[in-house]
């Protein structure tokens, strides 16, 4: 019997904010110390180690440390790029670790203490889609795995939203793998293709952006999958990751005044502890007052519970002054998406100009120098319509 710890998108790099870089690295920590007592064989990533091909030396030096304590504990890592990390020229640390013997990164088929491994990489753009190389049935005297960084259509429809040209049909897969390691969903999942698990594990923490803190506060699932195989059979069992607690609140502002809003706030925050955490979304119109009242008044708040050793984040994006005559409807960004498919029904890429509108609405962090913020907006953008 063969054991294996199966990973996925942890998107080192991602954060800026201190207090999250310190959970995301109790959760690598948690892992550690899992490994220690389950003893796997070798652990498999299924891409989107980075956020980026070239991320922070910081976060690469924190993998590298992750990798070494697994190495000396004899156990080895198998990785596959995923879209963010992912360079066609292979310019990318991801290598830098592989040709220092950290990781390994699985290209088209190898062995390794009898276990076959196969893995397609992910690609900026999920391009892999359209170019699925095509891969030989394993042997069948072996336990086999099969890596990839794709959304199956039939696995995750219904459970997240996505265009469906980024997604491939299971047709596509492989068939006769004991198990297929999926990543790149945000979400985890396990569903079967011809007859094996095929599961996706999620991100080990938060993954990237205020959506992925939002579910996890919510208590969506956050780890990885310790998976036992043989020739002929794999059992799975989720391993869960909460490296800290805390809680989300939204506050609907409609029909309150500034100072009704802050006295919400206050309350839905109270009752917080030492070293958690709490993402609050104020949205609506104000009733009376300003806008920027709240956002001060929730600011001083904010640097009270630091004080406390408590972290407050803030999505004020859609908190509006009463001077507009008209708030925008819910889902009135779908409305003006669905317009330009409707004008552009071939260029009109809507995953690509949402990702683009968040990026452009990502706020200034806390303490932050304006070019630095600007600068890593610009770079998000560039990364996303592939100038970097």
């Amino acid at each position: 019997m063969i054991k294996i710890f199966h990973l996925s998108d942890l998107h080192l790099g991602a954060l800026r904010d201190r207090y999250l870089i310190k959970c995301e690295d109790k959760a690598l920590n948690e892992v550690i110390k899992v490994a220690e007592r389950e003893q796997p064989d070798f652990i498999v990533i299924s891409g989107d180690i980075f956020d980026s091909n070239i991320p922070s030396i910081s976060r690469v030096a924190r993998m590298a440390e992750f990798l070494k304590s697994l190495k000396e504990m004899k156990i080895s890592t198998y990785a596959i790029y995923g879209s963010h990390d992912f360079s066609p020229t292979r310019s990318t640390m991801v290598e830098v670790l592989s040709r220092g013997g950290l990781i390994k990164v699985i290209e088209g088929s190898i062995e390794d203490k009898g276990v076959y491994l196969a893995g397609a990489h992910g690609r900026v753009g999920a391009l892999e889609v359209k170019e699925f190389p095509v891969f030989s049935s394993p042997p069948g005297n072996v336990p086999s795995i099969f890596a990839f960084h794709t959304a199956i259509t039939e696995a995750v429809m219904g459970r997240i939203v996505m265009k469906a040209e980024q997604m491939m049909p299971a047709s596509k897969l492989p068939k006769g793998f004991t198990y297929y390691a999926g990543g790149h969903v945000h979400k985890r999942i396990e569903w079967r293709y011809d007859g094996s698990p095929l599961n996706y594990p999620g991100p080990l923490f938060i993954g990237y952006g205020i959506d992925d803190l939002e579910d996890y506060l919510k208590g969506e699932d956050r780890g990885f999958y310790v998976v036992e195989l043989d020739e002929r059979n794999a059992k799975f069992r989720y391993c869960r990751i909460r490296p800290v607690e805390g809680r989300f609140s939204q506050v609907e502002a409609d029909g309150l005044s500034s100072e009704e809003v802050v006295r919400e706030v206050e309350a839905r925050l109270k009752g917080l502890r030492r070293g958690e955490i709490a993402l609050l979304k104020l949205r609506g119109m104000l009733k009376s007052g300003r806008r920027a009242e709240v956002v001060s008044k929730v600011e001083r708040i904010r640097e009270s519970l630091k004080a406390q050793d408590i972290y407050l984040y803030v999505n004020d994006r859609n908190l509006l002054d009463p001077k507009l005559k008209e708030a925008p409807k819910e889902g009135k960004k779908d409305k003006y998406l669905e317009d330009l498919v409707k004008l552009f029904p071939k260029e009109a890429d809507v995953e690509l100009i949402t990702a683009i509108i968040d990026a452009l609405g990502v706020e200034k962090a806390q303490g932050m120098k304006k070019e630095v913020y600007e600068k890593q907006v610009i770079q998000e953008v560039k990364k996303l319509v592939g100038e970097i």
